[in-house]
Order: C-alpha cells, then sequence, then structure tokens
C-alpha cells in the first residue's frame, strides 16, 4: 500500500487504488520525483546542495513514528536504472501480494510514464511523461543528475510483521566522462549512506571493476565507523601513555580527545544490503522453473566471492563483505531490441517475455518481507530521524571535489544521532507530563505527587537519551545531555507554573485582608441596620453608616471576584467534567440495582 497523504491509505492489493488516487488529487499535487541532492557547477566548487523543501515534503508524508526503508539504484549511466524504477514504481502502485501474475505492468497501459522519448514528449501525455516517474529515455546523454527520490511513501509489511515506509531513491550515473572520480564516489558514497538496499546495476556480468569500485565507494565508510575511529582511541591512549611523564594532555587531529571516543560495537558492519543487478544477461536456460534459475544466482555470485583467491582480489572481497551485512545477486536478461531504441514508445508488449517474467519475481522480491527499515548503529530510522541524517550527510559532502575525511563521517553521524535522541528525550518528557498535568488537565496535582512524577519523566528522558546517543565523543554527548537537561528544566517551570495555577488556594493570603474586611463592613452595617442599636437621634448617622459598609463590602466582593475570575472560570470547567461523569456512575448503579 501506498501513503497518498496523511489520512489515506492504499492496500498493496490495489483495494481502492483509483478511488484513492482520485481523492487525493484534489488535495495535494500528483506524485512525482523531487531532487533532493543537486550538484553544482564548477563555480560552485561542485560542491552537493540539499533541496530541503523537497526533502520536507517527502518525510512529510510519513507518519513520525513509522520506520522508514530506502531502496537506491546505483551504477553506470546509460543502463537503465531510471527505467528499473519506473517498474519498480509500477509493482507499488498496481502490485498484488495475492498473486504473482503480471498484470501490474500492464495496468495503467504502455510504459508512458518517465519516458521522454521524443515520440512520447511530442504527444499529447508528453507533459504527464515527465512528471509521472523517474525520467527515462534512449540515447548515450545522460538523464539523472544529482540524487532524486519519489515524493510518494509506500507502505509494506515486513518479516516481523511490521508496516515500514518505502522511499524510492534515484543517483546520478557514474563514469559518464563528464564527473571526476572523486565526485562519482561522493554520489555513491551518499546514496549508500542513505539506503537500506542498495541496488548496483551493473552491465553484462559483476566483473573485476565492479567490485573494485564498490569495494572503494563503501570501505571508507566502514573504516569512519569503526576502523578509523578504533585506531584514533588506540593513538590517543599510546600518545597518553608517552606524554604521562610531561604532564601534557594529549589529543587527536583536530583536537578531538581521542581517549573519550565513543565507537559502535567492533564487529558492526555500517550497511546492509546491497545487491548486484546483473543486466543483460545471456547464460540462462529460459525453460527453467524460477527456483533453479534463482539457485544459479546464487552459484553465480558464490563463484565471483570465492574466486578472489589472489591477495589483492581477496582484500577488495573481503573490504565488501565488511562493509555489507548482505550481498545478493539478481540478473535480467535484455529487455528486447526495441527498448534501446529512440523511438520506443514505451508498449509493454514490445518487451521481452522474460524479461517481463522475471522482473516480475524481482520487484516482489525487492519489496518481499526481507525489506528492512533503515538502520544506523543497531537503531531503526523513522523519517524525522532519516531527514536530520540526510542534513548532516549532505553537510558533510559540502565540497564535491575532494573526499570527506573519515572522522568527518564519524561526526556528522555522531551529531544527528545526538540530535536524535534530544528530540525522543524531550518528547518522552513532554508527553508523559502532558498526559499528567498538561495543558487539557483541569485537576490540581500535589506537590509531592507533582515533584515525583517530574523526577520519574525527566530519568525515563535520560535513559532513553542514554540509550539512544552511543557514539560520537563523549564531551559531545555530554553537551547534548545537558542541553536536554536545560530544556527539561524549562519545561518543569512552565508545568510547575501551569499546576500552581490550578491550586484553589493559590495565592490566598492576597484574598484574606479583603474578606476580612468586607466581612467586617458587612457585620457593621448590618450592626447600624438594628434598631436596638440606633434611637431616633442616631437614625441618620446610622444610615449613612450602613450604606457607606454596603458600598465597602460590594466593592470588595466585585473586586475579588475581577481577581479571581480565571479561577472561578478554571473550576466551573472542572464542574461541567466531573458531574457528567458522577451523573453516569448514577446511572450505572441504577442499571445494577
Amino acid at each position: 500500500m501506498c501513503l497518498t497523504d496523511k489520512s489515506t491509505i492504499i492496500m498493496a492489493d490495489g483495494t481502492g487504488l483509483a478511488a484513492a488516487h482520485a481523492d487525493a488529487s484534489k488535495t495535494k499535487p500528483s506524485p512525482r520525483p523531487l531532487q533532493i541532492i543537486r550538484l553544482g557547477t564548477a563555480e560552485e566548487n561542485y560542491s552537493f546542495h540539499l533541496e530541503q523543501a523537497n526533502l520536507d515534503s517527502i518525510m512529510a508524508q510519513v507518519p513520525s513514528d513509522m520506520k522508514v526503508a530506502v531502496v537506491s539504484v546505483v551504477g553506470a549511466f546509460r543502463t537503465g536504472k531510471s527505467f528499473l524504477l519506473t517498474f519498480l514504481l509500477r509493482y507499488l502502485r498496481y502490485g498484488s501480494v495475492l498473486d504473482d501474475s503480471e498484470d501490474w505492468m500492464t495496468a495503467a497501459g504502455d510504459v508512458r510514464e518517465g519516458n521522454i522519448n521524443e515520440k512520447v514528449l511530442a504527444g499529447d501525455d508528453g507533459r504527464n511523461a515527465l512528471e509521472s516517474s523517474f525520467q527515462w529515455r534512449a540515447g548515450k546523454e545522460r538523464t539523472t543528475t544529482g540524487i532524486w527520490m519519489w515524493s510518494e511513501a509506500f507502505v509494506r509489511r515486513v518479516a516481523n510483521g511490521e508496516e515500514v515506509a518505502v522511499l524510492l531513491m534515484d543517483t546520478q550515473g557514474m563514469f559518464d566522462n563528464e564527473t571526476s572520480m572523486n565526485l562519482t564516489a561522493c554520489i555513491f558514497g551518499l546514496s549508500t549512506l542513505l539506503s537500506s538496499y542498495q541496488i548496483y546495476n551493473v552491465q553484462n556480468r559483476i566483473q573485476e571493476d565492479n567490485l573494485q569500485h564498490l569495494a572503494l565507494f563503501s570501505e571508507y565508510g566502514r573504516i569512519a565507523l569503526a576502523g578509523e575511529a578504533g585506531k584514533l582511541v588506540r593513538q590517543g591512549n599510546k600518545q597518553g601513555d608517552e606524554g604521562a611523564d610531561k604532564g601534557l594532555e594529549e589529543k587527536s587531529e583536530g583536537g578531538m580527545e581521542a581517549e573519550e571516543l565513543m565507537l559502535p560495537d567492533e564487529d558492526e558492519i555500517p550497511f546492509q544490503r546491497v545487491e548486484f543487478l546483473v543486466r543483460d544477461w545471456m547464460d540462462f536456460d529460459e525453460d527453467l522453473p524460477f527456483h533453479q534459475l534463482k539457485e544459479e544466482m546464487d552459484s553465480y555470485l558464490q563463484d565471483v566471492i570465492e574466486k578472489g583467491s589472489v591477495k589483492d582480489l581477496r582484500q577488495t572481497r573481503e573490504q565488501i563483505l565488511g562493509c555489507f551485512q548482505k550481498v545478493r545477486c539478481f540478473v535480467l536478461p535484455h529487455p528486447g531490441l526495441e527498448v534501446p531504441k529512440k523511438a520506443y514508445s514505451g508498449e509493454v508488449a514490445l518487451i521481452n517475455p522474460f524479461f517481463r517474467r522475471l522482473l516480475n519475481h524481482y520487484a516482489r522480491e525487492v519489496f518481499g518481507p526481507e525489506l528492512e527499515a533503515k538502520r544506523i548503529h543497531k537503531r531503526d530510522l523513522t523519517a524525522p530521524e532519516l531527514r536530520q541524517y540526510v542534513s548532516s550527510y549532505v553537510e558533510m559532502f559540502k565540497s564535491g571535489t575532494r573526499f570527506p575525511e573519515a572522522q568527518t563521517m564519524l561526526e556528522a553521524t555522531a551529531s544527528a544521532n545526538n540530535q536524535n535522541a534530544t528530540q525522543l528525550a524531550l518528547s518522552k518528557y513532554k508527553g508523559e507530563m502532558d498526559a499528567y498535568c498538561g495543558p487539557r488537565v483541569y485537576e490540581y496535582r500535589k506537590v509531592d505527587d507533582f515533584m515525583a512524577h517530574h523526577r520519574a519523566c525527566k530519568d525515563a528522558a535520560l535513559q532513553l537519551f542514554d540509550s539512544t546517543a552511543t557514539i560520537g565523543r563523549k564531551a559531545q554527548v555530554r553537551e547534548f545531555r545537558v542541553r536536554v537537561l536545560d530544556e527539561i528544566e524549562d519545561l518543569f517551570s512552565r508545568y510547575e507554573e501551569a499546576n500552581a495555577n490550578r491550586n484553589p488556594f493559590r495565592n490566598f493570603e492576597y484574598y484574606a485582608l479583603p474578606l476580612l474586611v468586607a466581612l467586617a463592613a458587612f457585620v457593621m452595617r448590618w450592626i447600624a441596620d438594628l434598631e436596638s442599636t440606633c434611637s431616633l437621634e442616631r437614625r441618620y448617622l446610622c444610615t449613612n453608616v450602613s450604606n457607606a459598609m454596603g458600598h465597602v463590602y460590594v466593592f470588595l466582593i466585585t473586586f475579588i471576584l475581577i481577581l479571581s475570575f480565571n479561577r472561578v472560570k478554571l473550576f466551573v470547567d472542572y464542574v461541567r467534567q466531573v458531574v457528567p461523569v458522577l451523573l453516569g456512575m448514577d446511572r450505572m448503579h441504577l442499571k445494577k440495582a
């Protein structure tokens, strides 16, 4: 199913699809590809620029507490990455988990969406082709630049029964004769950092240069998150020992206290899944059932991995296996001779039937139960958390002309993780305090009970922060922890003031003297009005005294009522809430009787 807006969920079997799309189209723009990372010009030093508004609009489609999976496609330019994504989008829109048919491929007719071949653009639906999918076309010119993400989130149920939001991401093709190797590495690295399912699109077969590029572009991530940080710790400890006699505090490069670095587990593999998708594969027996074809794919990958007996080849494979928790392989035959032509206008019937057969299996495998949410340091990310990581990583890759330092990678990850931990801790404190004494609560809480609940909420929030902020420098973590404490104290002051305002006896001393004076005036007037008190000779004086005392206590009572108006209003609101409850309880007792 897919999220068309915050209130509309479309089931994966297609139920309610047309109606939901019709309703959604009335309230918001149609789903389309949005560029989230733009590549600067030579004058801008090829720096990466985050398109914040586009990223925010995509993440807003996902409920804030739902976990997010990111499926990305990378590979050399002009190898059919965007064409593949168009079909994956079709499956997410129209595919059903209730059968294995290929009906989803033709559910919307010919493949016009994203098709920017001249024949399609010249037609009536040319504009629709530009915006209705990731753009693709025949020819030798590159189509995609930077990193793009589909604006619509799709929801899939994974192996543990949980629902995750799926986002599709398209990246600029590598080795396009216009992009330097360092810039290519940065693009690939960003895609790897952001995705939970990385599809590495290769042509014909998995060649040694494909493996070397993958190892090169992903190894620095493993170094940043584990090896390099551990080396800095060891260097820091060694320097500390050597400088102990001199009484000096040795620090690592950049002034960082290496001995205080908090590291992920040594055996933690940083990235989740990479899948070699081999295009235009020819070594197939088309008559074999799919399970045998899949066994051949697995066997082929195993052969590629095991063939690296020479030292440098073996090291390449070890680097890949050390960077990705799962390394898989899937192969697709050529889609047919008509598809690469510039005149191809998207006719599904012209696509090789064997290609369609395997593509059907592949789409179901990608978005099947094995799909996982994006995970960083053993923590599944929600949309707000992923948004924070995207911002941090783009800032880290600000200069596209150079590869970022490994330690910069760790710092960016730690900073984003600490900010997420801060938001989680504060949200937990606010949520529990709001439920106990927030704006919707009218009951006054005793001071002892209020303080006990505050301390319990504060401890729970700090415990959540400590369990989440587990990477980076200890000094940085402490800094964020202090921020959490400051924010909690500020929130506590507001809750304390709000609760005090509900105390019916608050500031009673300010009302006591006016009340006593009003009472005395009332008594004096009552005495002045007694016939036994005033004789005929004093009647005039008694009348004046009575009138004066009457004015005094009426004035004081009115003054007190004005001052306590808000308190009286709170009391009336409270009574309105309590009375229906009490009446309901009485009715229940009568029914039982």
